[in-house]
């Protein structure tokens, strides 16, 4: 029983151990991405929102409860600030995401740019102002407060198709069986469809590392194929595509202006993007 108890003991002690392990310290301002990644010994690939304003990039990246970057999407938590490859600072998602109707708006970058300085810099934020105007749309000087814009004007819809039934990429599927034939070395194999779901899965996000600001609308198809659905944000005139994943929280939202990526978005959007994107779903 001694040596029980004694052995037990040890095993508390690791665990306590591993519980109190130091997290990833956060990065110094001015830090660039690639310092950030190489002390973690971790990558970025995948930023959660990618956009340019007047000639600055702003890239932000997803991280852990621990600091540690997260690739995936699957376990962010917070976003890491970046302007032109230098680290500003580390905001909560739901913060960081928010007032994407900017994005619907002329120079809506700019303002959002704006945002993210004041909000890294401990400043107040500049668009959580109260306002008595309830009227306000998309077109005005400021965007619309958070999730109140979706009963406001929204993004106009050019296209909505639903996607096929297990997504643009997947071939040889056999609707309402759990399983897909799939071709290996010439040789039909029968795989869970679970497990050919998640292989798409991980061979759009591998491909989506590969999109860039500026690109060419072709070329983004040419990566990602035919998107979900099309939305056209205005008075921004900017076309979007919806990339929709089977497994959650990483689904891809691309803005081109005159057919040119101008912001990404990848992961949870706020409620505002995500009611916009349901709305031509829904048939509203």
């Amino acid at each position: 029983m001694e040596r029980f108890h004694r052995r037990w003991l040890l095993a508390a002690a690791w665990l306590c151990g591993c519980a109190s392990a130091p997290r990833y310290s956060a990065p110094q301002v001015g830090q660039s991405l690639r310092a950030v990644a190489a002390a973690q010994s971790r990558e970025a690939n995948r930023p959660v929102h990618l956009f340019a304003a007047d000639r600055h990039r702003f890239a932000l990246y997803g991280v852990d409860v621990d600091g540690g970057l997260d690739d995936s999407g699957a376990s962010t938590v917070s976003l890491l600030v970046f302007e032109d490859d230098r680290y500003l600072g580390k905001l909560a998602t739901d913060a960081a995401l928010a007032y994407s109707a900017c994005l619907a708006q002329p120079n809506g970058t700019l303002v959002l740019a704006e945002r993210l300085r004041a909000l890294t810099a401990g400043e107040t934020d500049p668009l959580a102002r109260p306002t008595s105007v309830p009227e306000r749309t998309v077109g005005d000087e400021l965007c619309p407060p958070g999730p109140a814009a979706t009963q406001q004007r929204t993004p106009t819809v050019a296209t909505a198709a639903e996607p096929d039934d297990f997504g643009t990429v997947v071939g040889g599927v056999f609707v309402g069986t759990a399983f897909v034939i799939v071709s290996l070395a010439s040789t039909p194999v029968v795989v869970p469809l679970a497990v050919a779901l998640a292989a798409n899965d991980q061979s759009s996000l591998k491909a989506q590392e590969s999109i860039t600001l500026t690109m060419e609308g072709a070329a983004v198809t040419q990566l990602m194929g035919q998107p979900t659905a099309t939305l056209q944000f205005e008075p921004a005139h900017t076309t979007v595509w919806y990339y929709e994943r089977w497994l959650g929280g990483r689904a891809l939202w691309v803005g081109l202006d005159s057919d040119r990526v101008s912001w990404l978005r990848f992961g949870r959007p706020d409620p505002w993007l995500r009611a916009v994107t349901d709305r031509p779903r829904e048939g509203g």
